[in-house]
């Protein structure tokens, strides 16, 4: 594919939250037609020197004069192939990958305006809208000169069906068009929300294309060899089209391109009347109905180069208009004969084998070298990895947030771990102290007496009835005299004489 014209929508938060920091585009044209005027900006694409188009659009104005509150979003106008890979010959169709990459050379011109990292997430696919997109198929052909046959061929087709014809020539302009040089021009066909334009290359223009990927003269030399034989179909899908099949948002190319393309195809074929046979013979006299019956005048009025619907028959009903289109359609499905073109634009401008020229070719069918220098479904993933790497690294990868380290926590414990070591096990039992004992239990660490060990252990041997109470309990009761309690003292280190 090649043209893609996006819609990149804000919501109301994300308006409220960027109003002072949205980019306004520079450049300011003129509307054919209105006063009013649109702002339209000019980028390169971070791959190629290739421009692309982007305007700062509002809903409600498109006053040049608005403030950057009116902003409500981003237009994007960008050929996908050119760029990037700098040519748009030898192109396959990839909408959602497009998508992708018309995103991010948004962003990257968002973010070369100044706009901060973090905020260039506010756009994404999800509230993309796409007003028209170019698909583009290929047919190829033997060489040059019988693929610009081919383009020529079609043309007079195109024009006998759609200029010359009787009745479905529009009242105003041709719908069929020729731009150029007969030899490498271009022809166009409008039809209704559509628009359908068959070209082919020509050296000069490869000859005459800067091209930043600096091809090789092998490669440039191939490149040439296939793009010349190829004819090029680029059909215009506009948003009516698309909102019709249900294609303007991309997340629906996701899952349904190939559907997509077949839709694309069968209207291309329909445009061209490709269903249609046309005899290109006389119908011989014993095939033909009586001359008495009002089918047979009518053949013999369309052989005579005259125009059917102006036959007595048609014009003296009561409905003329409805009268011709039976009689047309009898013609058609019984002699393959179509009142509203001529016999003489039968015969000289017809395309005889109209199926051959609208077979198109698979990506499958190009060489693997030029495979890595067109833009399609195969290189789409690597396009968008090139154009992240150029991006500021807070919109593809946010912050991530340091785990805090978790503090050791501290022992809770009084005791030394020496004085852990030296409690007892619990299995032994306590025997009654003696006076003795009694006397130098003072003498016992306080910070021992108060080890959760020991008092669990006096506790267990209290209730289960293996021992005496609690020393301290014992000396106090051993101590009193007359109701006065009584502290034995401490015994110096040094002997009194």
């Amino acid at each position: 594919m090649k043209l893609l014209d996006i819609f990149f929508l804000l919501t109301d938060e994300q308006k409220t939250a960027l109003a002072a920091e949205l980019p306004r585009t520079a450049h300011v044209i003129g509307c054919p037609g209105s006063t009013k005027t649109i702002q339209v900006a000019s980028a390169a694409s971070p791959l190629t020197p290739h421009k692309f188009m982007i305007r700062a659009f509002s809903e409600s104005t498109y006053d040049q004069h608005a403030d950057a509150k009116s902003i409500d979003g981003y237009q994007v106008t960008i050929n996908t192939a050119l760029s990037t890979h700098a040519q748009d010959w030898i192109v396959f169709n990839d909408v959602s990958g497009a998508c992708e990459v018309a995103l991010r050379c948004l962003q990257h011109w968002l973010a070369s305006k100044g706009l901060k990292p973090d905020r260039l997430r506010a756009f994404s696919l999800k509230n993309a809208r796409i007003e028209t997109v170019q698909l583009t198929f290929l047919a190829e052909h033997l060489n040059l000169e019988e693929a610009i046959d081919a383009k020529i061929a079609l043309y007079n087709h195109a024009e006998a069906l759609h200029n010359e014809s009787l009745s479905l020539k529009p009242k105003g302009p041709d719908r069929v068009e020729w731009a150029g040089s007969r030899r490498h021009g271009k022809w166009t066909l409008k039809a209704k929300d559509l628009v359908l334009s068959v070209s082919n290359m020509s050296m000069s223009a490869i000859e005459n294309h800067e091209s930043p990927i600096n091809f090789s003269k092998p490669l440039q030399s191939e490149l040439w060899h296939e793009a010349q034989r190829y004819l090029i179909f680029d059909l215009t899908l506009e948003a009516r089209w698309l909102q019709r099949q249900g294609l303007s948002n991309p997340s629906a190319w996701n899952g349904s391109q190939v559907g997509a393309e077949d839709t694309a195809i069968s209207t291309i074929k329909r445009l061209m009347w490709e269903d249609f046979s046309f005899r290109r013979r006389i119908l011989a006299r014993r095939y033909r109905p009586s001359t008495q019956t009002k089918d047979g005048q009518l053949i013999d009025w369309y052989y005579n180069h005259r125009d059917v619907s102006q036959h007595p028959l048609i014009t003296q009903s009561r409905d003329p208009k409805a009268m011709f289109k039976k009689a047309n359609a009898r013609a058609r499905q019984q002699f393959h004969i179509d009142y509203r073109i001529p016999w003489a634009t039968v015969q000289e401008y017809l395309c005889p084998d109209l199926s051959h020229f609208l077979t198109f070719i698979h990506h499958s069918h190009v060489s693997p070298a030029l495979k890595a220098h067109s833009f399609g479904p195969l290189t789409c993933s690597d396009l968008i990895q090139k154009l992240d790497a150029r991006l500021p690294k807070p919109v593809l990868e946010p912050a991530a947030k340091k785990p805090r380290r978790s503090r050791k926590k501290r022992r809770t414990t009084s005791l030394p771990p020496p004085a852990l070591w030296a409690i007892p096990p619990q299995t032994q039992t306590l025997s009654a102290p003696t006076d003795e004992e009694d006397a130098s239990s003072d003498l016992v660490d306080k910070n021992f007496e108060r080890s959760s060990a020991f008092s669990k252990r006096k506790k267990r041997s209290a209730k289960s009835g293996q021992g005496q109470p609690s020393k301290r309990k014992a000396t106090s009761n051993s101590k009193k005299t007359g109701g006065v309690k009584v502290i034995a003292e401490k015994p110096s280190t040094s002997t009194s004489s």
